[in-house]
């Protein structure tokens, strides 16, 4: 006899790796087989974002000031942006929003609905900050790109206006290929049964700048690339982790040189007492 079981699942509440226990009983309840394992979700569909943003204060746009490139006291620039999905899933409902952190900014045109954006699809809009009169361009703002139907976090740029913005495409480290297993045999061998390997990859087109790995909210290891070469393209990662008896979470954060971050949960229970992992 086969039978099969559908489940939903929603990749934005989920981690990469995801515990699965797995019983089956007879009619009077004893077991009669049972699964301890682990569901590797690396793969599931998701958008991907990525944006090229350039100042605008020539009156196009939405912007009002006077077209010499600076930003004043007194003009309404805005920040054109043209996005594109690189994911493998539809945003259902692309937003783009600013949002003041510091500095006399005043935002009033800081959101935007663009609505659904396939793959391979690109989308351009505006959004318009203002400095007031007699005031300071000093400040922080947070430009961010999501899919409001999601969970998933979006691509964040934080930018000061008295600085330029980047002319190269913005898009953000992207890690993949994660894999959580127990060290090799001979290590196993030598009493370490709590050691675990951490297998992955980082990609960045612009540079990494950073990475850091938590385990049950503690930190474990930490890299920074500052003062050296900006690592383009690729960075494997391969760390031995020690996961205590029961549920763990270990989280992967990489920045690059932009300030832009990734960031991938894995929920691993170390089932260790009966054996098994």
């Amino acid at each position: 006899m086969e039978r099969s079981k559908e489940i939903s699942l929603s990749p934005g509440l989920l981690g990469a790796v995801e515990p699965l226990e797995l019983v089956i009983m007879d009619d009077l309840g004893k077991i009669i087989y049972e699964l301890r394992t682990h569901l590797h979700l690396e793969n599931m569909p998701q958008p991907r974002f990525a944006m090229e943003v350039r100042l605008q204060e020539d009156g196009s746009w939405q912007s009002l000031g006077n077209g010499d490139g600076e930003i004043q006291a007194g003009e309404s620039p805005s920040i054109r942006i043209r996005v594109n999905n690189s994911g493998n899933r539809e945003s259902g409902n692309t937003v783009l929003q600013l949002t003041r952190f510091s500095g006399d900014i005043r935002i009033p045109r800081g959101r935007v609905q663009l609505g659904p954006l396939n793959s391979g699809v690109f989308l351009e809009d505006s959004l318009v900050f203002r400095i007031p009169e007699g005031k300071q361009v000093k400040g922080i703002m947070k430009l961010e790109v999501r899919d409001q139907n999601s969970s998933l976090p979006g691509l964040v740029y934080s930018w000061a206006p008295g600085e330029p913005l980047p002319e190269h495409k913005l898009q953000g480290p992207f890690i993949e290929s994660l894999r959580l297993s127990r060290e090799a045999p001979e290590v196993i061998a030598k009493g370490l049964d709590h050691l675990f390997r951490l297998t992955g990859l980082i990609r960045d087109p612009e540079g990494l700048k950073e990475f850091y790995v938590f385990v049950n909210g503690r930190k474990v290891h930490y890299r920074q690339f500052d003062g050296i070469p900006a690592v383009r393209s690729k960075k494997k990662i391969s760390l031995s982790l020690r996961l205590p008896n029961g549920r763990n979470q270990v989280e992967i954060f990489a920045r690059d040189t932009d300030g832009l971050s990734a960031q991938k949960r894995l929920h691993w229970w170390n089932w260790s007492e009966l054996g098994r992992s």
